[in-house]
Order: structure tokens, then C-alpha cells, then sequence
């Protein structure tokens, strides 16, 4: 039998009646697979006068209402400790803070977020990289307004050489079925420091007929998965392949 894995799907496309369904319906069809959701209001949580969005407000409660799904924030760290970077520890702390503060909105209710994905993070070590991922995680995991479990994701884009406490799933791959299989690609991978239960994999590009069988072979490796056949820009739909992927994830 093959180890069970959650889907985690960066949602990068904006919402409305007919774009989210696929997502929606899937989760409301597979009540034994879990669904953990990053929403990406405006490159982050979005301000004034740009929110609040009735799109984002509506579909993200509809989200929420699933009892399989955890949704999670986006936010950007442009690798934070760049010199002259776009972006700080306190830039940082305020998208947590106000994804935080959504929970307890009374004129929207459920559209709290249950964790922050952290994209753009470097994957070499140095003191202030570590340390500055490790004070936005316990920032997280501090925040009454989000939701348990308070999940903290990092987006290296590969592999980092270096753990940080308090940080829960790693993406340790977010690249093409074609470089996956790659030595440079599996061997790097091989190093990865964090174990299945705490790694994610996202690969895009994979052949339509083959999302199944890869699907199943990637369970083995990682505990949150997306695979779909896109080549182009491919986490701004679904894909043709994504009835076929959920089907290998519910698979036994």
C-alpha cells in the first residue's frame, strides 16, 4: 500500500463561480484526502483599497466550509535577507498580522487562514537566513488569528541545506517532471534534510497520461504533492489532468 499524501495547491487563480469548482468539488467528493490551499489574494493578503475583494471573501468561506480543507496565506520574503530586497522582517509580520486579524472579521465571516506558505526563501544557510525564518515562523504559530494548526510552509523552489524549528512542510521541489528525473535533480533531492512527513513536492509538466502512475511513485517520497500536465504558466489553472491526479490521490 502506498503511504497517503495530502494535496497542496499553490491557488493562483483568481476566483469566481466557475474557476475555483474544480478545487471545490473535488474536495467536497474526496472527504478522505486532505486539501492544504494556499490563497494568494494580491501577491499576499492584500490591502485597502484593493481589499476587501467580494471574490476573495465569498470563496475563500466556501473553502473554509469544507472540513477536509486547511487554507493557508501567501506571503512573499523575495529571499528577505537580500541587500536592497522589496522586503523586511516587519513587511513580513504585517501580511501574517493581517491574514490574522480576517478571522475575526465581522463582516466576513470564515475566511481565517489556518498557516502561512513563505515563498521565495532561500536554500543555502547563513545565520540571518535561519534566523529570519525562524522568527516569522514562531511569529505565525503566536498569532491567535490563525487557525490551528497553524501550519508554516517554506518555498525554496529545492531543497535547503539547513532545518528551521517551527517551520512544518518544506517544498523540496517545484520544477518539471523532465528535470525530476535528472541526476542532478534526484541526487540533490537525496540530501534533503527534512523527512516525507515534512516535505512537499510540486511538479508541473508531467505527461497527461502518466499524472497517475507518477502521482502514486511520489507518495513514497513526500507528504503534500501536486502534479498536473501544465507547461505553460502552470499554476494558473488546473489542467487537464487534475481529475486524474486527485483520483491517484485517493487511491489506496
Amino acid at each position: 500500500m502506498v503511504p497517503k499524501a495530502s494535496v497542496l495547491i499553490p491557488l493562483y487563480i483568481y476566483p469566481n463561480a466557475t474557476s475555483w469548482k474544480p478545487l471545490l468539488d473535488s474536495a467536497a467528493a474526496n472527504q478522505g484526502v486532505s486539501f492544504t490551499v494556499i490563497v494568494n489574494p494580491n501577491d499576499g493578503p492584500g490591502y485597502a483599497p484593493w481589499w476587501p475583494n467580494t471574490d476573495y471573501t465569498t470563496y475563500i468561506a466556501k473553502l473554509n466550509a469544507l472540513s477536509n480543507v486547511q487554507t493557508i496565506g501567501y506571503v512573499d520574503t523575495a529571499q528577505v535577507n537580500i541587500p536592497s530586497g522589496p522586503y523586511s522582517v516587519e513587511t513580513i509580520e504585517k501580511d501574517i498580522a493581517t491574514y490574522a486579524s480576517r478571522s475575526t472579521d465581522p463582516t466576513y465571516p470564515n475566511i481565517g487562514v489556518k498557516g502561512i506558505f513563505f515563498d521565495d526563501v532561500t536554500n543555502v544557510y547563513s545565520d540571518a537566513a535561519e534566523s529570519t525564518l525562524e522568527q516569522v515562523a514562531n511569529y505565525t504559530k503566536a498569532q491567535a488569528g490563525i487557525g490551528s494548526p497553524k501550519t508554516t510552509i517554506i518555498n525554496p523552489g529545492s531543497r535547503p541545506n539547513f532545518v528551521t524549528p517551527n517551520v512544518d512542510i518544506c517544498l523540496a521541489f517545484e520544477n518539471t517532471w523532465d528535470y525530476y528525473q535528472t541526476s542532478d535533480s534526484r541526487n540533490w533531492l537525496a540530501g534533503n534534510p527534512y523527512d516525507r512527513a515534512h516535505t512537499a513536492y510540486m511538479v508541473y509538466g508531467a505527461p497527461a497520461d502518466q499524472v497517475a502512475s507518477i502521482t502514486t511513485a511520489l507518495r513514497n517520497n513526500a507528504s503534500y504533492l501536486y502534479v498536473n500536465d501544465n507547461t505553460v504558466k502552470p499554476w494558473n489553472s488546473f489542467g487537464a489532468s487534475w481529475d486524474t491526479f486527485i483520483a491517484a490521490m485517493a487511491a489506496p
